[in-house]
């Protein structure tokens, strides 16, 4: 039946850096967008946000209605994470999306996928977010492979293998969704590594002992 591709030119849901004043029961949430212009504000139940919210400034994801958080994460800071799963509607598998930078419309479409991670140290421990990282897969004899070249493939390929993908011995069959195949192997691997946050979005990852993963030179799974 294949997958099934959600368009998305930020219709869905409205997302930036926010504050935050929780107050008794009540939480109060003002989204601004990069220009610090207001882009929404809604109020919402103290106790649905995650227990490591305190009153202040993070990035915050929710509804094109504004009636509930979808996400919330910091702003800046570096934080070693791990793969929980892969962000989806519940009880349905998790599909990749579309997207398209409503500021450069002339940009060619982009399919991405949310991998949903969890702050495994510090004050923050046990929070969890959803990334957005790009979905780049083509079929090499029946195997899924990572396809493309340029900044958002090496993102790709960083992210897996410090995630704990093996680019020398993993191999999912191809299909036009692997994310449920993918999540399975990821979240068994238990892998921790390093992400920063700057303005609201990864700016770069590492793996946990801090040296830089090196993509095999001969991984036949890469074109």
């Amino acid at each position: 039946m294949g997958t099934r591709v959600i368009p998305n030119a930020g219709g869905g849901y409205i997302s930036g850096q926010a504050t935050v004043r929780i107050k008794g029961k009540t939480a109060a949430i003002v989204i601004y967008d990069k220009a610090g212009e207001q882009r929404g504000q809604l109020e919402v139940e103290a106790k649905s946000l995650p227990k490591q919210i305190t009153s202040g400034k993070w990035m915050v994801k929710t509804g094109a209605k504004l009636d509930r958080v979808f996400s919330i994460w910091p702003i800046n800071g570096d934080f070693l994470v791990r793969v929980r799963r892969f962000s989806g509607k519940p009880g349905t598998a998790p599909v990749p999306f579309t997207w398209q930078n409503p500021r450069h419309p002339e940009w060619k479409t982009q399919m991405y996928c949310n991998p949903v991670i969890e702050i495994m140290e510090g004050p923050l421990a046990g929070l969890q977010c959803s990334i957005r990282v790009p979905y780049k897969w083509c079929n090499d004899k029946g195997i899924a492979a990572v396809s493309g070249k340029g900044k958002e493939t090496e993102f790709l390929v960083n992210f897996l293998g410090y995630a704990g993908y093996d680019f020398q011995t993993d191999e999912i069959p191809y299909a036009e969704n692997i994310l449920t195949d993918l999540e399975q192997i990821l979240v068994r691997r238990k892998k921790d590594f390093f992400v920063k946050f700057e303005n609201g979005y990864v700016a770069s990852m590492a793996p946990q002992l801090g040296k830089p993963a090196k993509a095999p030179k001969k991984a036949r799974k890469i074109r």
